[in-house]
């Protein structure tokens, strides 16, 4: 053997060596498990606030911090759009405050309320839940009620629902009587992953 030859590993005979696990599973026998693609019925991991008073709780008070951390994330892009259409259109005058103008706090508070109600229901839509949401482990409804076609206006009713009643009640009442009563209106529940 020379000094630049590679040593290989010798392989043992064909028969000692077992066949790898894809060859013994067809397409057909998957796609005849419909477990696999929809999930097992039984078990899906999700608890619709769950069964004891106690973790009914702790779901109201994970939906109010994802309520939190919504409204900051869309707090943020509205300064970012704020601060970079003062920059672009150059309409910051030194000698004015930006916030001593009633007209900027309206339309301010205007475009806070749209922009947030835009964004949950699209992103609710899009991928299930919002980052406040994704960030607590919570989803709006159980995996088969974000397949069913009337997904979207529940999603819509429910988010009408809230923002019609000034945001803070119905998560009030959910920590007041663990009970998510938006959902019991709407027939769909913040459910969490845990």
């Amino acid at each position: 053997m020379s000094k630049g030859e590679l040593i290989r590993p010798q392989r043992g005979p064909k028969k000692n060596r077992p066949e790898p696990a894809s060859s013994k599973i067809s397409i057909n026998s998957v796609l005849k498990n419909k477990d696999f693609i929809v999930g097992p019925k039984e078990n899906t991991g999700f608890r619709g606030g769950s069964f004891s008073r106690k973790q009914k709780y702790l779901l109201a008070m994970y939906s109010i911090l994802a309520g939190f951390v919504d409204g900051c994330a869309v707090l943020f892009i509205i300064l970012v759009m704020a601060a970079s259409s003062l920059f672009i259109f150059n309409h910051f005058q030194t000698e004015k405050l930006f916030l001593a103008s009633k007209d900027i706090l309206i339309l301010f508070g205007s475009l806070y309320v749209g922009f947030a109600l835009f964004y949950l229901i699209f992103m609710r839509l899009l991928i299930g839940q919002t980052l406040g949401e994704w960030t607590c482990g919570l989803y709006l409804g159980f995996p088969k009620q974000r397949l069913a076609k009337n997904y979207a206006l529940k999603v819509l009713a429910r988010s009408l629902l809230i923002f019609a009643s000034g945001i803070i009640l119905f998560p009030m009442i959910n920590l007041i009587f663990a009970v998510d009563l938006a959902g019991k209106i709407c027939q769909i529940n913040l459910v969490s992953k845990n």
